[in-house]
């Protein structure tokens, strides 16, 4: 099944949608039900000696890379699950597992 927006769509309507922090992530890759997203760190994100914040890795992740993987996704549900990397580290430095439900189109 094609692909219904590119990346740099999807970014537009984040960017849009989400306005406080537009700008602070980017999309590295997009497949049907996968998606890699990269936090753009910068000096909002850090903590005393250079470490990057709890909430800035749920945001998303450290210099991290995120790779988020539909898991379940229907007419007003999508459950995903998250696995976060440190840029060129092999083992996860966070999990999410999350539930949004879609609103209906108006």
């Amino acid at each position: 099944m094609p692909l219904m927006m590119t990346a740099d769509e999807v970014m537009t309507v984040l960017d849009r949608v989400f306005g406080q922090v537009a700008g602070q992530f980017a999309i590295e890759e997009l497949s049907e039900m996968q998606i890699t997203v990269r936090l753009k760190v910068g000096e909002q994100h850090l903590r005393p000696g250079g470490t990057v914040s709890g909430p800035s890795i749920f945001g998303l992740a450290d210099d991290i890379i995120a790779t988020g993987k539909v898991l379940i996704l229907v007419r007003s549900l999508d459950v995903g699950d998250d696995l976060s990397f440190s840029e060129g580290g092999q083992d996860p430095v966070a999990r999410a597992s999350m539930t949004y439900s879609i609103p209906p189109e108006r």
